[in-house]
C-alpha cells in the first residue's frame, strides 16, 4: 500500500490532470504505480504536516539503507518509541504499531520527539537532533 500526501491543483504542464504529490517522496511513490487502474482511498488527516514529517524520517532511513522500505522503518520506529499495542496473532502475543491517522496533534508531537531521540541515540548516534530536524524540515517544506 502506498501512503502519500497529494494535492488537487490546476495543471502546471499541458495535459496534466488529477492529484499530484506534494513533494519528491510522494512523486516517487506515484511513479511506482502501474499504468493500469488502481484503487485509491483518500482521507484528509487532521495533522497532515506531522504525519508527513514522520514519513519523511522513515523515508530518509530507508533511503540510507537502515531499513528495506519506509514502511518497515515506520513500523520499527513506532515500536521503538513505544507507540504500539499488544495483539494476538496465531496464538502468540505480538507488538503492533498504532495508527497515526487518528491521533491528536499533541500526541504526534510527542511521537516525533521520541522518534527523533531514538534515531539520534540508537540508530544514528553520530547525528545531532537539530541537524536531523533541519534535514527533515527541508524535505517536507
Amino acid at each position: 500500500m502506498i501512503e502519500i500526501a497529494a494535492q488537487k491543483r490546476k495543471a502546471k504542464f499541458a495535459g496534466e490532470i488529477g492529484l499530484f504529490g506534494v513533494d519528491q517522496i510522494a512523486d516517487e511513490e506515484i511513479k511506482k504505480l502501474p499504468d493500469d487502474m488502481v484503487w485509491a482511498e483518500i482521507t484528509v488527516p487532521r495533522n497532515l504536516k506531522q504525519i508527513r514529517y514522520l514519513w519523511a524520517i522513515a523515508s530518509k532511513l530507508a533511503d540510507g539503507g537502515l531499513y528495506d522500505s519506509k514502511e518497515d522503518a515506520m513500523d520499527d520506529l513506532r515500536i521503538r518509541a513505544r507507540f504500539a499495542r499488544f495483539g494476538v496473532e496465531d496464538g502468540r502475543t505480538v507488538i503492533v504499531p498504532r495508527s497515526l491517522s487518528r491521533q491528536r496533534g499533541d500526541v504526534l508531537s510527542r511521537l516525533i520527539n521520541r522518534i527523533i531521540f531514538v534515531v539520534c541515540s540508537d540508530l544514528l548516534p553520530h547525528i545531532k537532533e537539530k541537524d536531523l530536524r533541519a534535514e527533515i524540515e527541508e524535505m517536507v517544506t
